[in-house]
């Protein structure tokens, strides 16, 4: 159970969740370890992050997230000039978000949606949210790396589509634009859906064979 800011949101869930059936989790284990298999599903990873193919030369991770960190400085670049949003660049304070210029606050509620979409993806399908391929030390960690794929094309979009709509300036009603575009775009696109396509494809699942 966990409750939002101020006691206004209160969250549930009973336990356990996803299918009763463990040939994804295993099957994850197997891509996870050793090494040289996790580091070719976060290549492709990153393959579809960036939109293409990646050198054969560029396995190493750090030089992946280098090669995106750029790509992602043009993506916020191109989505302020396509909505005509003031961009200083990426930034938030997360022991004071209040402090926080509109975009990022968006970007941060946008976000939040997206990572709850992956969680939701990855619980159906049996996957294990701790061994993420990009991400690690975190109980989630596969979840944000699920997360991750879609920010080109629902976290950015939504954030800065919201941002552009808001002309009151109020935080309040951004989070609400924010959160009701997000459900709308959540639904309409059928995100849910093509993270767990993205989930199967990448740990070579299928739901052909039986398990137990």
């Amino acid at each position: 159970m966990a409750v939002g800011e101020k006691g206004v949101r209160v969250y549930a869930v009973s336990l356990p969740l996803g299918p009763d059936r463990s040939k994804m989790a295993r099957q994850h284990i197997s891509h996870w370890y050793p090494e040289e298999r996790r580091i070719e599903v976060a290549r492709e990873m990153y393959r579809i992050r960036l939109g293409g193919s990646l050198p054969e030369y560029n396995r190493d991770i750090n030089t992946l997230r280098g090669i995106e960190g750029h790509r992602m400085k043009a993506l916020y670049e191109h989505f302020a000039q396509r909505h005509s949003v003031e961009w200083k660049g990426r930034r938030f304070d997360r022991s004071n978000p209040e402090h926080d210029d509109a975009i990022n606050t968006s970007i941060n509620h946008s976000a939040t949606a997206c990572y709850a979409a992956a969680f939701i993806a990855v619980a159906s399908t049996g996957a294990i949210p701790q061994l993420g391929f990009i991400h690690e030390s975190s109980a989630r960690a596969f979840a944000l790396d699920i997360a991750d794929l879609f920010r080109h094309s629902f976290t950015l979009p939504v954030a800065f589509s919201a941002t552009a709509s808001t002309k009151d300036g109020s935080k309040e009603n951004l989070e609400r634009t924010t959160r009701r575009l997000a459900a709308k775009t959540l639904q309409k696109d059928q995100v849910i859906s093509k993270m767990i396509d993205h989930i199967k494809s990448l740990l070579k699942s299928d739901d052909s064979s039986r398990d137990t």
